[in-house]
């Protein structure tokens, strides 16, 4: 629908767009779920590069993790959240509600489906995601 209702098509106008609406969504999850730890992962369309074309170390990703930061962090678990989010679209945090360590991954790097149409800088960037886990799951545990 951007393209249908938007006088400025281009792809800048369009990044902007999905930009601004990446903040507006997670102001919305924040006012609704005040106290709530949130846990957001991204699908295979959530780029603006096209479906199954995400970017590792994109802008798009770091404006998505700089959005949703807060409400991620919000109880002092997913501290390098913005850090490792903005570099390929996964992290972990600790889940005290739980009481479990959660691992978000994006799988989209790893889809047959996946086309680095976008010049991630990695040929394949589903290789740099693999081994990302082994270090986090046994990372520090929260005493809650």
């Amino acid at each position: 629908n951007f393209r249908k209702f938007s006088r400025d098509t281009s792809a800048v106008a369009l990044a902007a767009f999905t930009y601004k609406t990446n903040e507006f969504l997670a102001q919305l999850v924040a006012d609704a779920f005040p106290s709530a730890q949130v846990l957001p992962t991204l699908g295979n369309n959530d780029s603006v590069c096209g479906d199954y074309m995400s970017q590792p170390g994109s802008e798009f990703l770091r404006s998505f993790a700089t959005a949703w930061q807060p409400i991620v962090n919000r109880h002092g678990s997913a501290s390098d959240f913005a850090e490792s989010f903005a570099r390929a679209g996964h992290y972990a945090t600790y889940a005290p509600v739980i009481r479990a360590r959660v691992v978000v991954l994006t799988d989209v790097f790893l889809s047959s489906h996946y086309s680095n149409a976008c010049d991630s800088g990695s040929a394949r960037p589903g290789r740099d995601a693999i081994p990302w886990p082994h270090g986090v799951v046994t990372h520090r545990r929260s005493s809650g």
